[in-house]
């Protein structure tokens, strides 16, 4: 199911019964759009407070009670590697994490939820894990054997950039539309409000033409025109099939749900 970020950032991350703290933010891929890590705050427990959560160390998500079960316990969350929080997550950081919690590496093609979504969008099992023994150093990722790999973004910051058409200022970034199973990014909800005040659609990420990410902004493939006709997103409703129909038919885009390798 597509879910909002914004919803989820503030969610209670926890163990068994017992909360360890909230998710303040998301950091994903960007050039495949997906999430590698969630960012959370453990609050006064934990000496340096906060703490990365891979998508393979959450249990099944409770919607109702906003809560995110954490399959890691607080002695793991403990003395995991401490992160500076005023850096931005390096590789070599990365390489530490994953080999304290013997979680595959991601940017060597790793499967489940950290590996690389196929044309539908879902996330397909690599059978050739690399054993996580094996030592690796950051230079590791440029050999000819690794998945070229974008950089780690905030989707915090994100949430604040202004939106470019291609023919002007078409408002800003509200809010990040995510597929709960496999933490696929789907869509940007754009306020519109440079075009129309007090409206909001949504933008699959493909059609994007380009992200200027020290400049936080990003431009569109596509016109004002084309924004201000499409579709209405309603923050209040749930984004379903129907409405996503709706979506591709209006701007004539291929529907990601039905490519074909």
């Amino acid at each position: 199911m597509l879910r909002s970020l914004k919803e989820i950032t503030g969610y209670t991350l926890q163990e068994t019964d017992e909360g360890i703290g909230a998710c303040t933010d998301v950091l994903f891929d960007d050039r495949l759009w997906v999430i590698r890590y969630m960012v959370a705050d453990t609050g006064n427990w934990l000496k340096h407070h906060k703490v990365l959560i891979t998508p393979s160390s959450l249990g099944e998500p409770n919607w109702q009670t906003e809560r995110l079960e954490v399959k890691l316990s607080r002695e793991q969350i403990e003395s995991c590697p401490p992160l500076d929080s005023h850096a931005p997550v390096s590789r070599e950081y990365e390489i530490t994490y994953h080999e304290h919690f013997e979680i595959p590496f991601y940017w060597m093609g790793a499967d489940f939820r950290e590996g690389l979504p196929n044309a539908n969008g879902v996330v397909d099992t690599v059978e050739d894990i690399p054993d996580i023994d094996e030592e690796l150093t950051p230079d590791t990722q440029t050999t000819d054997n690794n998945i070229d790999q974008g950089q780690l973004r905030s989707a915090v910051e994100v949430m604040e950039y202004s939106v470019m058409a291609t023919n002007g200022d078409a408002g800003r970034v509200e809010d990040i539309i995510v597929d709960d199973e496999t933490w696929v990014i789907r869509y940007l909800a754009v306020d519109t409000g440079h075009i129309i005040p007090d409206r909001k659609v949504l933008v699959n990420t493909e059609w994007i033409d380009l992200v200027k990410w020290e400049d936080n902004y990003v431009r569109l493939d596509m016109s004002h025109e084309s924004l201000s006709e499409c579709p209405d997103y309603d923050p209040n409703e749930p984004v379903n099939r129907e409405y996503e129909v709706r979506l591709y038919d209006y701007h004539g885009r291929p529907r990601y749900w039905e490519k074909k390798e």
